[in-house]
């Protein structure tokens, strides 16, 4: 026996009204991510990203557990020494980075 639906064009304009909602909802959320602001600031601004400031904070600490690991002896002193002259180097370059950055040259 064949079971028909009581109602098809009620559940046929609810598939399509439903459907519809989707389509809007999605193109409406569009919308709103092309509306907000972006991030980065317009060209021709000297703003700093904060990631140097933080990147230049983390090679700091770095630079810090460098030294004090150099005070012990071990296999591998002559490495750390390189490592740190070099965390010295990008402490000094990313702070060259920030300071020309916030002053435009």
């Amino acid at each position: 026996m064949k079971k028909s639906l009581k109602y098809p064009l009620l559940c046929s304009a609810l598939a399509i009204g439903s459907l519809a909602l989707l389509i809007q909802g999605a193109a409406f959320a569009d919308a709103l991510n092309y509306s907000r602001p972006k991030s980065t600031p317009p060209a021709g601004t000297n703003a700093t990203p904060p990631q140097i400031g933080q990147a230049q904070l983390l090679a700091n600490q770095a630079l810090a557990q460098v030294t004090s690991a150099l005070t012990s002896d071990w296999s591998g002193k002559p490495h750390a020494v390189t490592a740190k002259a070099l965390l010295q180097q990008a402490s000094t370059e990313l702070g060259l980075a920030h300071t020309s950055t916030n002053t435009g040259n």
